[in-house]
């Protein structure tokens, strides 16, 4: 099974039923009802309900609990009260056979600010919250929640007062053990970021700020396999009037929003949003000033293999991401246009805030190699040692890199210091000074200045060269599974082109190193972030096809990065018109 950034295209219909129950309850509010949270008659799945483990059923929308009138609640609930609703049974929902249910919960007349936090019936409350209110403020939110013990859920009055609440029903997923993509999966509510708290974010987030949020892996969301997750995503404490816009890692913002505020107003919504490549996703503050976020987890979806979730394709060009025209040739060249653009950069240049806005302007994602020398300098530089940099030397041009790239707010992927197995940079292991263990430490306060920074739009691409005789063991460089969000090899066929070197398959040079990869770094999404071949020794065209096929079926292999250059050789893939037209073959076959 592919883990990819797209859905497939029964991922999607599920989704799409899920967002039109989502839409339906909100339409129950804005649809001109003189009754609070009031119903609209409306079925999004017609026919046989689905009967196949995570699939969801929509039904009439239907009140099944109404304190006003002691429907199931006898009255307004407590200043810290919790009171318990059959939802099995209920409104359209079947007695048995259920593993969660869509609800629109709404406040009414609450006497003072507060929360409610909804979860399964039999299991001690979570530490979550769905909706947020403020004194005699009626609002409703969407809530998506494991069914309890004997069909019951259970609601918590987080505030100094009492409060109504109302509760309407709009579908359900089936339970069972979910296999089929697009199956939704519902977990117990979790908490997984919490900026209050510095819980993934580490503070609150700025003025046009964006915040990376890890989704895989956390609050019961498996490490891998997952399409998309529901998320409760609450606003806290805003100093001015803005949105959110929620949305997957590894793409550019989308012109959407998710939620929207007033100042000082605490407010949730639910989200329901596609996984990045590296299973996070971003959060991006739409306001004039700070606000602090919170994500809840509540369920997601599960992946599946489509002709849609292709083998990204990537390049870096001699001239950089603003030479246009280089460019637009080599998307002319392999018939697509690349989603991901390197460029390299030295210890003595400054952010390259107009190449990333040239790269997100076409669509791409931006990596920047991040080598920490000065170039031409040679492999022996002091002042480069990886102890220098551990011990803080170069803090100031690592903040202002950080301060930079927050303030730019876009996903952005540095790979600093690539290749650190090998023998022939200054922040290599054994050469330049450096000691062994040293280069953990340099990553590892790097990574920190840029989260003391609150950059948390930047992920980080550990990229050591495919493993060769003499190189250092890859176990004792890798920083830790916090401090790195991909995974990455170099490898290159250089094929009779230098006295030293013999042809080589795309399998017996990425092989080894992709095995040691996944024992290491097991979860972790994968890029091979250089390759190329000669054409000497062997037939590139045929090279070139065999590695876009060999990749393609590597479930966890998720893009590569052809290195577009003439430097030790010519390197480029239209190096020859027979190489040329098999690159671009091959990017078509994986389609």
């Amino acid at each position: 099974m592919r883990w990819r950034l797209f859905l497939s295209s029964r991922t999607f219909g599920v989704l799409a039923v899920v967002v039109a129950l989502v839409m339906a309850t909100g339409q129950a509010m804005a649809a001109g009802s003189p009754r609070v949270g009031g119903s609209v008659s409306a079925s999004v799945v017609a026919g046989q309900p689905p009967s196949a483990a995570g699939a969801v059923v929509s039904v009439t929308p239907a009140r099944i609990a109404d304190s006003r009138t002691a429907q199931q609640i006898p009255g307004p609930v407590s200043a810290l009260g919790t009171a318990t609703v059959q939802v099995t049974g209920q409104g359209g929902v079947p007695a048995g056979h259920v593993a969660a249910v869509v609800l629109n919960v709404t406040v009414v007349s609450p006497q003072t600010a507060g929360y409610i936090t909804v979860w399964p019936f039999g299991i001690d409350k979570t530490n979550t919250s769905n909706l947020n209110f403020q004194a005699g403020q009626n609002i409703p939110n969407t809530v998506i929640v494991p069914v309890g013990t004997g069909g019951k859920i259970q609601l918590f009055n987080g505030s100094a007062g009492t409060a109504h609440l109302l509760v309407d029903v709009t579908g359900y997923t089936v339970a069972g053990t979910p296999v089929d993509p697009g199956a939704v999966v519902s977990v117990t509510p979790a908490r997984i970021a919490d900026s209050r708290t510095a819980q993934q974010i580490p503070g609150p987030v700025s003025a046009l700020g964006t915040a990376g949020v890890q989704v895989t892996g956390q609050g019961g969301v498996p490490a891998s396999g997952v399409a998309a997750v529901v998320l409760n995503v609450t606003v806290v404490s805003p100093q001015t009037a803005g949105y959110i816009t929620v949305w997957p890692s590894w793409v550019t913002r989308t012109n959407t929003s998710n939620l929207n505020f007033q100042a000082g107003q605490n407010i949730p919504n639910t989200v329901i949003v596609p996984v990045g490549q590296d299973g996070k996703i971003q959060l991006f503050n739409g306001s004039a000033g700070t606000v602090h976020l919170l994500a809840d987890v509540t369920g997601y979806t599960l992946a599946g293999d489509d002709p849609l979730t292709m083998l990204r394709f990537g390049v870096s060009t001699p001239s950089g991401p603003l030479a246009w025209q280089e460019l637009s040739t080599v998307a002319q060249l392999a018939g697509e246009q690349p989603s991901i653009e390197m460029s390299y950069k030295d210890f003595a240049q400054p952010p390259p805030i107009a190449e990333l806005d040239a790269v997100t302007g076409r669509g791409a994602q931006p990596v920047i190699t991040w080598e920490p020398w000065l170039w031409d300098g040679g492999v022996n530089q002091p002042a480069y040692s990886l102890s220098r940099i551990a011990a803080g030397d170069h803090d100031g041009y690592l903040r202002t890199w950080a301060d930079a790239l927050r303030a730019w707010g876009h996903p952005v992927t540095l790979r600093f210091g690539p290749e650190m197995n090998g023998w022939w940079y200054p922040w290599d292991e054994g050469v330049n000074g450096n000691a062994a263990g040293s280069f953990l430490m340099a990553w590892r306060h790097v990574h920190d200045v840029f989260m003391a920074a609150g950059a948390s739009n930047v992920s980080w691409m550990w990229s050591p060269n495919v493993p060769t005789g003499g190189s250092t063991p890859l176990a004792g460089l890798y920083p830790g599974a916090g401090y790195v969000d991909v995974v990455a090899l170099v490898g290159y066929n250089w094929g009779t082109s230098a006295s030293w070197s013999a042809w080589t398959t795309p399998d017996a040079l990425f092989g080894p190193g992709l095995t040691l990869l996944r024992s290491i770094t097991p979860g972790k999404p994968i890029v091979i972030a250089e390759t190329a071949s000669a054409e000497a020794g062997g037939s590139k065209p045929d090279w070139i096809r065999d590695l876009v096929s060999y990749l393609d079926a590597q479930p966890d292999v998720t893009g590569f990065i052809w290195f577009q250059q003439v430097k030790e050789t010519d390197w480029r893939f239209n190096s020859s018109a027979a190489s040329a037209a098999a690159f671009s073959a091959a990017l078509a076959a994986r389609r």
